[in-house]
Protein backbone atom coordinates (compact mmCIF):
# COMPACT_ATOMS: atom_id res chain seq x y z
CA UNK A 1 0.00 0.00 0.00
CA UNK A 2 2.88 2.33 0.79
CA UNK A 3 6.00 1.45 -1.28
CA UNK A 4 8.19 3.99 0.22
CA UNK A 5 7.82 2.07 3.85
CA UNK A 6 10.52 -0.62 3.43
CA UNK A 7 10.94 -2.30 7.40
CA UNK A 8 14.41 -2.72 7.11
CA UNK A 9 14.74 0.96 7.17
CA UNK A 10 13.19 0.62 10.81
CA UNK A 11 16.37 -1.92 11.78
CA UNK A 12 19.47 -1.68 13.38
CA UNK A 13 21.43 -4.34 12.48
CA UNK A 14 18.28 -6.59 11.71
CA UNK A 15 16.62 -5.25 15.23
CA UNK A 16 14.14 -3.32 16.29
CA UNK A 17 15.93 -0.36 18.52
CA UNK A 18 14.55 2.19 20.83
CA UNK A 19 17.34 3.76 22.28
CA UNK A 20 20.38 6.08 20.92
CA UNK A 21 21.02 2.71 18.64
CA UNK A 22 17.64 3.34 17.06
CA UNK A 23 17.54 3.95 12.89
CA UNK A 24 16.90 7.84 12.04
CA UNK A 25 13.93 6.18 10.16
CA UNK A 26 12.36 4.80 13.78
CA UNK A 27 13.55 7.88 15.79
CA UNK A 28 11.69 10.02 13.33
CA UNK A 29 8.25 7.53 12.56
CA UNK A 30 4.75 8.26 13.52
CA UNK A 31 4.07 5.68 16.15
CA UNK A 32 7.45 5.94 17.88
CA UNK A 33 6.57 9.56 18.60
CA UNK A 34 3.15 9.02 19.28
CA UNK A 35 4.56 6.23 22.15
CA UNK A 36 7.44 8.38 23.27
CA UNK A 37 6.08 11.85 23.46
CA UNK A 38 6.86 13.30 26.70
CA UNK A 39 8.11 10.06 27.87
CA UNK A 40 11.31 11.75 28.90
CA UNK A 41 9.31 13.93 31.60
CA UNK A 42 8.88 10.71 33.38
CA UNK A 43 10.67 8.33 35.54
CA UNK A 44 9.82 4.78 35.83
CA UNK A 45 12.30 3.46 37.75
CA UNK A 46 14.89 4.22 40.41
CA UNK A 47 18.03 4.58 39.36
CA UNK A 48 17.32 5.13 35.91
CA UNK A 49 16.93 8.40 33.95
CA UNK A 50 13.96 9.90 32.69
CA UNK A 51 12.90 8.59 29.53
CA UNK A 52 13.48 4.91 30.03
CA UNK A 53 11.29 2.00 28.75
CA UNK A 54 10.88 -0.65 31.62
CA UNK A 55 10.10 -3.21 29.14
CA UNK A 56 12.77 -2.83 26.77
CA UNK A 57 14.99 -2.49 29.04
CA UNK A 58 16.81 0.67 27.65
CA UNK A 59 16.65 4.71 27.35
CA UNK A 60 14.59 6.10 24.71
CA UNK A 61 16.72 7.53 21.83
CA UNK A 62 15.03 10.84 20.84
CA UNK A 63 14.05 12.88 23.90
CA UNK A 64 12.26 16.37 24.10
CA UNK A 65 10.80 16.66 20.35
CA UNK A 66 7.17 18.49 19.58
CA UNK A 67 4.72 17.05 17.68
CA UNK A 68 3.09 19.51 15.14
CA UNK A 69 -0.02 17.58 13.61
CA UNK A 70 -0.90 16.12 16.89
CA UNK A 71 -2.55 17.09 20.58
CA UNK A 72 -2.40 15.04 23.42
CA UNK A 73 -6.02 14.03 24.24
CA UNK A 74 -5.43 11.70 27.27
CA UNK A 75 -2.82 9.49 28.51
CA UNK A 76 -3.38 7.10 31.16
CA UNK A 77 -1.66 7.03 34.35
CA UNK A 78 0.69 3.87 33.60
CA UNK A 79 0.99 5.68 30.00
CA UNK A 80 -0.62 2.87 28.81
CA UNK A 81 -3.44 4.49 26.83
CA UNK A 82 -2.79 7.11 24.60
CA UNK A 83 -5.44 9.24 22.84
CA UNK A 84 -4.21 12.11 20.65
CA UNK A 85 -6.19 14.70 18.99
CA UNK A 86 -5.37 15.52 15.21
CA UNK A 87 -4.83 19.68 15.30
CA UNK A 88 -7.37 21.59 12.53
CA UNK A 89 -6.06 22.09 9.65
CA UNK A 90 -5.06 25.76 10.40
CA UNK A 91 -2.95 24.47 13.41
CA UNK A 92 -0.82 22.96 10.68
CA UNK A 93 2.52 23.72 8.64
CA UNK A 94 1.10 25.81 5.86
CA UNK A 95 2.80 23.31 3.15
CA UNK A 96 0.91 20.53 4.14
CA UNK A 97 -1.76 19.82 1.56
CA UNK A 98 -5.11 17.74 1.72
CA UNK A 99 -5.43 15.58 -1.11
CA UNK A 100 -9.59 16.50 -1.14
CA UNK A 101 -10.07 20.29 -0.44
CA UNK A 102 -12.20 21.12 2.79
CA UNK A 103 -15.03 23.45 2.47
CA UNK A 104 -17.10 25.14 5.14
CA UNK A 105 -20.21 23.03 3.83
CA UNK A 106 -18.96 19.91 4.49
CA UNK A 107 -20.73 18.26 7.37
CA UNK A 108 -18.85 17.17 10.69
CA UNK A 109 -20.11 14.54 12.63
CA UNK A 110 -21.11 15.18 15.66
CA UNK A 111 -18.44 13.52 18.87
CA UNK A 112 -20.56 11.36 20.88
CA UNK A 113 -20.16 11.34 24.63
CA UNK A 114 -18.58 8.53 26.12
CA UNK A 115 -20.39 7.34 29.35
CA UNK A 116 -18.49 6.23 32.48
CA UNK A 117 -17.76 2.98 32.57
CA UNK A 118 -19.17 1.30 36.17
CA UNK A 119 -16.61 -0.87 37.72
Amino acid sequence: MFPQIKENNYYNNGVYRIDSEASPIMKNCLMYKLCYYRFDEVSTAQGKPTGYDTVRNAEIGHKGFKLKHFREAYTSERWIVRIYEVMPLANMEPKMETKYPITASMQVPNKQKLNKPSI
